[in-house]
């Protein structure tokens, strides 16, 4: 089943349809909660330093697309 999910451009398709929203990845702590992944468990991953900043990108570029979009309407 496709996911369209904003986080699946970064992550692979194995976990991807199990991370919903944003709030699942926890800068803080570096992590992600994957929901329903792989034998359909939830578990805790550590999130690699690398992707940090690539996800605050993405996470960033889409409010501005969603805002653009409402400005739209």
């Amino acid at each position: 089943m496709p996911n369209n999910n904003r986080l699946c451009r970064i992550f692979p398709d194995s976990e991807c349809g199990s991370i919903t929203e944003v709030k699942d990845i926890d800068f803080d702590y570096k992590c992600i909660q994957i929901w329903n992944g792989k034998s359909n468990r939830h578990r805790i991953v550590t999130l690699a330093l690398e992707l940090i900043p690539l996800l605050r990108n993405q996470i960033l570029q889409e409010d501005e697309y969603l805002k653009l979009d409402l400005k739209n309407e």
